[in-house]
């Protein structure tokens, strides 16, 4: 009984030292520069733009078509999940989107990988 007690025990901690053994690749992404790309589909899905009415209401313009091929930079890691890493970017020119968001919200492996942003060499 004593050892499969200290059986279970050593497993739990090699798990979780493994845990946190992992290395992070999201730093990869910070003060990096890239390029709003036309949506695959209808509108963007991994870039989090607000929807048109609360634009509206805010007193901005929702054109979405103004975006394309602007520069943005990447300015802090918001969150990292297993399905990729949440990122706050805004524009590079200092502008603000829609002439009233400073920063927005974007999953950023995933707009790269579907071609929503490209990165600038």
């Amino acid at each position: 009984m004593k050892k499969l007690l200290l059986l279970i025990v050593l497993f739990f901690s090699l798990s979780f030292l493994n845990s946190y053994s992992q290395e992070s690749t999201s730093t990869d992404f910070k003060d990096k520069i890239y390029i709003i790309n036309t949506p695959s589909g209808s509108s963007y899905n991994h870039i989090y733009f607000p929807k048109t009415n609360f634009i509206k209401k805010r007193g901005g313009f929702a054109n979405y078509d103004a975006l394309i091929g602007k520069k943005i930079i990447v300015t802090k890691i918001v969150k990292e999940k297993k399905k990729g890493t949440i990122v706050s970017i805004k524009l590079e020119d200092g502008s603000k989107f829609f002439g009233i968001y400073p920063s927005i919200d974007s999953n950023i492996s995933k707009a790269i990988e579907k071609k929503e942003l490209l990165e600038v060499n």
